[in-house]
């Protein structure tokens, strides 16, 4: 994220309709992200999902200790983030059968998993 360089920019949309240049710089490639990088989150581990091939509902289950409800991100094989939730139970039903990728951020602690869409 905002690895690309602002000057020569042609366009003030990426190819979803998305400000371009975010925060000063410009994502590399076709999509403008819209979370701004920081050194502040660390990656703290994995998070559990289940059901693994989910329908509906997806559980997510955080490492012992950790109680507070975390903001989702969940992205599709292109890296588009395409649901956008808070708490440790998420609605899929709209998503289309594939692979997903799955981000829960609790403060400056991000965990991570992956989800198969049936």
């Amino acid at each position: 994220m905002d690895a690309g360089n602002p000057i020569g920019v042609a366009t003030t949309n990426d190819l979803d309709g998305n400000d371009r240049i975010q925060g000063g710089r410009v994502d590399m490639g076709a999509y403008e992200s819209p979370f701004v990088s920081s050194t502040q989150l660390e990656l703290a581990g994995e998070a559990s999902v289940s059901p693994n091939p989910a329908t509906s509902v997806l559980n997510i289950q955080l490492p012992e200790g950790v109680t507070a409800s975390p903001t989702v991100q969940v992205f599709d094989a292109h890296g588009r983030l395409v649901l956008l939730n808070t708490g440790q139970q998420i609605d899929v039903q709209a998503l289309a059968p594939d692979v997903y990728l799955l981000r829960a951020v609790v403060g400056e602690q991000v965990y991570v998993g992956r989800f198969v869409k049936q």
